[in-house]
């Protein structure tokens, strides 16, 4: 079993190469994150049926903040594999 600072430290690889256009979509502790250009949004998550885009993603020490019109809608666990 991996620790939590190997976990977060590989959703964050993961997460960054998304961020930075090397992907074009990773899995962040069981959510697909796909780079996406498509009218304002920049990012779409997708966990089972639930779709959420954003124009904005901020990672943070163990969280990802998920951001739409400069408003925090939630938060992403970088702490799960």
């Amino acid at each position: 079993m991996e620790t939590t600072k190997a976990i977060i430290a590989k959703n964050v690889k993961n997460l960054v190469a998304v961020i930075n256009g090397h992907v074009e979509s990773a899995t962040v502790a069981g959510v697909t994150i796909s780079n996406i250009d498509i009218t304002r949004y920049v990012y779409h998550f997708r966990v089972g049926g639930f779709d959420v885009y954003v124009d904005e993603i901020e990672v943070l020490p163990d969280t990802v903040r998920l951001i739409c019109n400069r408003t925090t809608i939630g938060f992403l666990s970088l702490m799960e594999e």
